[in-house]
């Protein structure tokens, strides 16, 4: 008897528990594998990303489950930029159209503009807000204003997809598993089973602050304690089953998900391989298990979603509701992973005459090892044809197609992308355009640049190659002349995958990005206002500012400019917006949520152009012919103007934000500027109108959330006139009030300390002593009220 083997060790590693792992111990044979430590193991198995000396301990017999450049696929703002780079590659090709599985990407902050140009081009889309690197459906919700979305480089925004394809009225995500096993070539397998994750409520996408109709997430819908099943799982055999009974096409369906799938690897597998070999780490220990998302929408057509690094291999769903069944098929697709990667093979030197017989050996043998998983790539069926889908394939992926296809890969004639050729008699250089850089190739790496930049088939080049050195030393053995071939066709996918050439069919396309192609830029907008007696030319700096904007400001436009006029301007800033008066920086980094409420203060600030005028804040109600009431809110309470809003609409007259008090003569004349009301208050005005409000959302700051919601409502009372102001009323809006609403006299030094906070002189500084002076007189001529409500319906019976 032969000496027995020691046994090999396991090590797990990562952000584990026992549940994440189990499934993998169990599948390794008991008299091949025991357990290790970090220190001695022969396979590590780990949740989550291991560190770089992970890798660095690799060799041709130690694997890892994680393979080094996979962020590319796994976090999701790559995994878009991947995509995306590979559809423009693609354009062109009989794969562009193919290439359309994946919504729309926007990476904050840099996105952020083009953003707000995608929403006003598409209003009626729908926007989901989700944090670039998280799992499980954490921090994910669903945007009402796109204006909204965080300027923060956590977070991304996604056009949501609001025709999901629904399962007895629940939205539904098909969980994918696919398995990359080598880089070099390339091998992905998709395994026969995965599962439907259904959301626990019937999908609504009219209710958008509720997480469980459009989120399928097992971990957020968990916590839906009103739910019979919180967490429901269909296994894919199942699914297809119900799919042909409801008459739809299954097999099309998955036929669609299986390119969906191949396409996606194929184009994050250069940065993979790139980064293996920068890490030194060898391909052949490294092998990647994703969890790939995948929505269905109403036409049958799936959607990508993401790809998860270390899928969840724990049982999430109740017994009843499908628990049994996903226990039975996460513990057997980790099998079947452990027997199509040798795991439990008894480990041998096996000697391959070549490393041609090497490639297709060790593809026959794991395809024959596959179990549950079928090949992607390469295929018998569709290998030659994905060949083209890589910017260019190596020379391994060549061999290893052929033989799964049983036939020969066709020329693939190249051309230069954005590149020139900068030659001596000594050297050739390439400076690529668009990356700015510089390549100075070797005597042979530059010849072969330029027998493919003149079109020659890159087989014919080897060939010449081939014969080259044979005659020079002789005939060369298999090793040799695969070595050459390799040289050839890995120099120009190292190449193609810089960007420096590509094939011929897409050689006029001018490598513009889809964002860089679909964003129109747009002159700054301009429109002339008139604000008391002051001119102002706002300059809103993109369209998609022009169109909130503008509307707050159509009863103050005017064409005729004086000489004075002051400049108020909004630039696109590299995160967000910033605000500009005159020479002044008065503010940057705005949502466009935000930069309202700013641009209207900047106009307030520079209303007053004599010393006699002062702008005061608040919202002014006209009560007569001669006339108004001002509304100003107490320290400490919102500076919102639902109640005058409404007063104003049940006396059937009208509202302005903002007013001029000329000091001498003590009339008042409205601002006509936007005024602030608070998305609860929405329904009341509504219902008082008996018509919409038009509106501008907007965002405040709020102490105990992260906005509080609501919108800038344009005046409706016009630019003109000189009024009296007959009274000022003091307004404390208080949550929970338990007294009813009370209007008692108020303090007149407290009225004029307030009125103080905000009023503003010509100098837009604080106001002087004789201005004081002449407030303060003012203000002995008005009747002044306190008023404390919680409702502003309440309170319309006790002001006159």
């Amino acid at each position: 008897m032969g000496k027995k083997q020691p046994k090999r060790k396991y090590c797990l590693g990562g952000n584990r528990h026992a549940a994440q792992d189990k499934f993998f111990v169990a599948a390794l044979d008991k008299d091949v594998w025991q357990e290790g430590d970090a220190e001695h193991w022969d396979t590590c198995w780990y949740t989550g990303m291991p560190d770089a000396d992970v890798f660095e301990r690799l060799t041709q017999t130690k694997t890892v489950n994680h393979i080094n450049g996979n962020n590319a696929l796994t976090i999701k703002n790559y995994l878009h930029e991947t995509l995306s780079n590979a559809r423009n590659r693609l354009k062109g090709s009989e794969f562009e159209a193919r290439m359309n599985f994946f919504p729309r990407v926007y990476d904050m902050p840099d996105d952020y503009h083009k953003l707000q140009q995608a929403a006003l081009e598409t209003p009626e889309q729908n926007w989901l807000l989700k944090p670039k690197n998280s799992s499980r459906g954490r921090g994910i919700e669903l945007l009402e204003d796109s204006g909204s979305a965080p300027l923060d480089a956590e977070f991304m925004v996604q056009a949501y997809l609001d025709n999901p394809h629904l399962m007895h009225g629940r939205k539904y995500v098909l969980r994918l598993y696919v398995l990359i096993t080598s880089l070099f070539p390339l091998r992905v397998y998709l395994h026969e089973e995965g599962f439907a994750k259904l959301a626990s409520e019937l999908y609504s996408i009219e209710d958008p602050d509720n997480p469980f109709t459009y989120l399928t997430n097992p971990d957020i819908n968990a916590t839906n304690l009103d739910a019979d099943a919180p967490v429901e799982f269909v296994n894919q055999s199942a699914y297809r089953d119900w799919l042909a009974g409801e008459g739809e096409d299954a097999d099309g369906l998955f036929e669609k998900i299986r390119d969906l799938v191949t396409l996606t690897v194929i184009a994050a597998s250069e940065k993979m391989r790139a980064r293996t070999l920068e890490m030194h780490a060898p391909g052949e220990g490294c092998y990647e298990l994703l969890g790939v998302d995948v929505m269905v929408d109403g036409n049958l057509k799936p959607w990508l979603l993401e790809c998860n690094l270390s899928p969840s291999l724990e049982v999430c769903a109740d017994a009843d509701h499908g628990g049994r069944v996903e226990r039975q098929v996460k513990k057997s697709m980790v099998a079947d992973m452990v027997g199509i990667l040798g795991l439990n093979e008894v480990s041998s030197n096996d000697a391959y005459p070549d490393m041609r017989e090497k490639i297709t050996a060790g593809t026959d043998a794991e395809q024959a090892r596959a179990g549950g998983f079928s090949p992607l790539f390469p295929a018998a069926e569709t290998a030659l044809e994905y060949l083209r889908a890589f910017p260019v394939p190596i020379y391994h992926d060549i061999v290893a197609a052929e033989h799964s296809a049983g036939q020969a890969f066709s020329s693939l004639l190249l051309a230069p992308r954005d590149t020139f050729e900068v030659m001596s008699d000594t050297a050739l250089s390439l400076y690529h355009g668009p990356s700015g850089q510089l390549f100075t190739p070797d005597e042979l790496a530059g010849w072969i640049w330029l027998k493919a930049a003149d079109g020659e088939d890159p087989n014919a080049i080897a060939a010449e190659l081939i014969a080259s050195q044979e005659q020079a030393q002789g005939k060369l053995s298999a090793d040799d002349k695969f070595g050459l071939m390799q040289t050839v066709w890995d120099l120009l996918a190292g190449w193609a995958h810089l960007g420096l050439l590509g094939p011929q069919q897409n050689s006029g396309h001018s490598g513009e990005s889809e964002e860089q192609q679909t964003a129109q830029t747009s002159q700054p907008l301009v429109e002339n206002i008139c604000v008391g007696a002051q001119n102002f030319c706002l300059e809103y700096g993109a369209p998609a500012v022009a169109t909130r904007l503008s509307p707050l400001f159509s009863r103050l436009r005017h064409e005729d400019m004086g000489k004075k006029t002051r400049r108020i301007r909004v630039h696109c800033a590299n995160e967000g917006y910033a605000l500009t008066a005159d020479a002044d920086l008065l503010a940057t980094g705005l949502r466009l949520d935000e930069i309202g409420q700013y641009v209207v203060q900047a106009v307030f600030a520079r209303a007053a152009i004599c010393k006699n005028d002062i702008a005061l804040a608040g919202t002014v109600v006209l009560v007569s012919e001669t006339e108004v009431d001002l509304f100003v809110s107490e320290v400490g309470t919102p500076k919102e103007a639902a109640l005058a809003v409404l007063v104003a609409s049940r006396q059937n007259t009208g509202f302005s934000g903002g007013a001029l008090l000329n000091l001498k003569t003590a009339q008042i004349t409205p601002l006509a500027l936007p005024v602030r009301v608070d998305e609860a208050d929405y329904d009341l005005l509504k219902s008082a109108g008996g018509t919409e409000l038009p509106i501008c959302p907007q965002s405040w700051p709020n102490e105990t959330e992260r906005h509080r919601q609501g919108s800038l409502v344009p005046a409706s009372l016009k630019p003109q006139g000189c009024y009296k102001l007959r009274k000022i009323y003091v307004c404390s809006r208080q949550n929970e009030r338990t007294e009813p609403a009370s209007l008692i006299p108020a303090n007149l030094h407290g009225v004029l300390a307030l009125l103080l906070q905000t009023a503003t002189p010509v100098s837009h500084n604080h106001p002087d002593l004789a201005q004081v002076e002449g407030l303060n007189t003012v203000l002995t001529r008005v009747n002044l009220l306190y008023l404390a409500y919680e409702n502003p319906e309440e309170v319309l019976s006790i002001i006159d």
